[in-house]
């Protein structure tokens, strides 16, 4: 009984040591990286922290995530738009002062108003 005992207690120190082990060559990994792109040292820093991060196959990405049906960067897509010729297009409608009285009129206003207007 007591050999078992001894044999899980040098089997968790060995999965320790290996994972000491790992982590001390990546880390020296990163280190020599970071000196290779003459980082400052809070970018040495940074390098080293982040060393036991990997990048994202396409193949990580959620099965069950679907395409964005919102935009999320409205105003560049407002700006890929093509315009009509200036000839025949009505001016962006400008909201006075006067016909606003509050502030949920103005917000009211604000969201009719395509991006290009705002």
């Amino acid at each position: 009984m007591s050999n078992v005992n001894e044999l899980d207690s040098l089997e968790k120190e060995l999965s320790q040591v290996l994972l000491n082990d790992e982590r001390y060559w990546r880390e020296n990994s990163a280190k020599f990286r970071a000196v290779a792109q003459n980082a400052s040292y809070e970018q040495f820093e940074e390098i080293v922290k982040a060393s036991h991060l990997k990048p994202l196959d396409k193949k990580d990405k959620s099965p069950n995530q679907k395409s964005k049906s919102s935009i999320w960067n409205s105003i560049s897509l407002a700006s890929k738009k093509s315009l009509p010729e200036s000839s025949g297009t009505i001016p962006p409608r400008m909201i006075s002062r006067d016909s606003v009285k509050n502030i949920d009129e103005f917000y009211a206003q604000w969201r009719c108003l395509e991006i290009e207007e705002r």
